[in-house]
């Protein structure tokens, strides 16, 4: 058995989608170390993956200095020794097979599918590989602390993994009459897991291309969500939806 470490810190819907990654290793008979940033230090408590355990990267945890050498050297392909694998998933794009994506693909198409493609691995059934571990206490929190009563339409415009990366869609969405709108919000009392019971009973949902995606992928919903690209004139690169399209299940209304 050797020691895998799975480099893929942040981003909640770049976790979800490779856990499908890390159960492969473990199911070749590796102990996985999953390293995230503190912003998630909840997700153990969330996620269910046979195989896989989190640490918060801000805490100790097993050969941690090994771990952070290799995030250090920046490696872009699977590394491994006698001892350790390395699987550097935040590093998908700039891979053999993400730069390979790319010639052909979107950006995120290069990214995304990368982190499959340098492992030899599909995104195939990747909604199979995790349960969620929901607190309906929470969940009921919330969503009477939310007040709603009647028709709801919730809208996400956050995006990122704060504190480092906090940005905010920039498109005017307008709430239709009889609606109550529900702007999705980040507070240290709910995590995002919390909101689950409200995006269920939601009417409508418009949100910004983020992580909602894979919550959906994984939960009941009572209307079809509508999901906008990122995409500003300041953008070094334009996302389309060619990439994300493949890895839905359900029906989505993508606007770019």
């Amino acid at each position: 058995m050797k020691t895998c470490f799975i480099e893929q810190t942040c981003g909640l819907g770049d976790i979800l989608l490779s856990i499908k990654i890390g159960q492969h290793f473990a199911n070749l008979g590796h102990r996985v170390i999953w390293p995230i940033e503190h912003t998630y230090h909840y997700l153990n408590d969330y996620v269910e993956a046979e195989g896989i355990n989190f640490f918060d990267i801000t805490q100790d945890f097993d050969f941690k200095h090994t771990f952070l050498f290799f995030q250090q050297n920046q490696i872009n392909e699977v590394y491994e020794d006698d001892n350790f694998i390395h699987v550097p998933l935040k590093r998908s794009f700039h891979s053999e097979a993400g730069k390979k994506i790319h010639t052909y693909d979107s950006h995120d198409a290069a990214n995304m599918h990368g982190k499959f493609a340098m492992c030899s691995l599909t995104s195939e059934n990747w909604q199979d590989c995790f349960k969620f571990k929901r607190n309906y206490e929470q969940e009921t929190k919330l969503f009477t602390q939310l007040q709603i009563d009647g028709a709801c339409h919730i809208v996400n415009k956050k995006f990122g993994t704060p504190p480092w990366w906090d940005e905010t869609l920039n498109k005017t969405i307008i709430t239709p009459p009889g609606y109550k709108t529900i702007e999705m919000y980040m507070d240290p009392a709910f995590t995002v897991f919390d909101w689950l019971l409200t995006l269920e009973k939601a009417d409508r949902i418009d949100t910004v291309s983020t992580s909602t995606f894979y919550l959906f992928e994984k939960i009941d919903l009572n209307c079809v969500p509508t999901i906008y690209s990122r995409n500003t004139p300041e953008r070094s690169h334009k996302e389309n939806f060619g990439w994300l399209q493949t890895l839905a299940k359900k029906n989505y209304l993508f606007i770019s």
